[in-house]
């Protein structure tokens, strides 16, 4: 999820000769009306390019494409106050006095064996130090400086069509700013073991993603619980608070003339209690896409 806050503006084309099949995209229908929404991964690694043709299908039989956030601005300099006056210490607070002997020391052997001098850290609070982690981890893992929210944005600005959010940047910066309080050490501790499993972990969900498996959120959620049990109800808890808010949207969007293209993180997808799930209890039909 922290990916969104760290991506970049380069553009990759996938290619046109790439063959359709079964994907991370599912077709919701409901009187006679319908629209697709997609998955994507927590990384986009440059071997896994060209990225399913699927999604550049959807793009272009879609009217309107609805991502979570509005990346132009996320990719401004306009968010840089709220970061720097929620994520940053004021007071004289430093995070070597916050975190335990423990994970300082956790943070500085990572920061030092990637060449970032751990002065720069001190000043930051732990959602920045998480999301410091966690680029270099995607550094490490040779993930796109593009990932799937940024390709089907640029991808959907070059051919006109309208972009929309599903909420505020600004309540998505402020919830992650926000995470961890309370459970610092932990929640660090926690990030840097599960670190350690991403290679291992990675190309298992990409396979997942491609194949369009549909317990792939209750996989990673489980993962999430097995790594940090006292910030897994936070996590958990944002993921059906989101998954609550957008429904209302999407669930007018299934009943408009006009088809959608909708994007957001696999974990808020499927799964029990996922977007999908909820969409069929809303009497939708869902079903996995493939264009005709």
């Amino acid at each position: 999820m922290l990916r969104k806050l760290t991506s970049a503006l380069v553009l990759f084309f996938a290619t046109a000769l790439a063959l359709p099949a079964q994907t991370s995209i599912w077709k919701v229908s409901r009187g006679g009306n319908y629209l697709l929404i997609g998955g994507s991964p927590s990384v986009i690694r440059h071997k896994d390019y060209p990225l399913p043709v699927e999604f550049d299908r959807a793009v272009d039989l879609a009217a309107t494409v609805y991502l979570e956030l509005d990346m132009e601005r996320l990719w401004g300099r306009g968010v840089h106050p709220l970061i720097e006056s929620r994520g940053l210490y004021h007071d004289g607070t430093t995070i070597d006095k916050v975190l335990t002997p423990k994970a300082w020391q956790g943070v500085r052997d990572y920061a030092q064996k990637h060449g970032l001098p751990t002065a720069r850290l001190l000043n930051r609070k732990t959602p920045l130090i998480v999301s410091a982690i966690y680029s270099f981890a995607r550094f490490d893992l040779g993930a796109a400086e593009t990932d799937l929210d940024a390709y089907v944005y640029h991808r959907a600005h070059e051919a006109g069509k309208p972009l929309h959010s599903l909420e505020p940047l600004e309540h998505r910066l402020e919830a992650h700013l926000s995470a961890g309080a309370g459970h610092e050490s932990e929640w660090v501790l926690a990030v840097l073991e599960e670190i350690k499993s991403l290679p291992q972990e990675v190309p298992r969900e990409i396979a997942d993603w491609r194949a369009g498996n549909s317990s792939l959120g209750s996989i990673l959620l489980a993962e999430m619980h097995g790594d940090f049990p006292s910030e897994q109800g936070s996590v958990a808890q944002q993921v059906a608070e989101r998954n609550q808010s957008w429904l209302p949207v999407i669930d007018r969007l299934v009943t408009s003339p006009e088809i959608e293209f909708v994007l957001v993180d696999t974990i808020y997808l499927v799964g029990p209690h996922g977007l999908l799930a909820s969409l069929r209890q809303n009497h939708c039909r869902v079903e996995q896409w493939r264009p005709d």
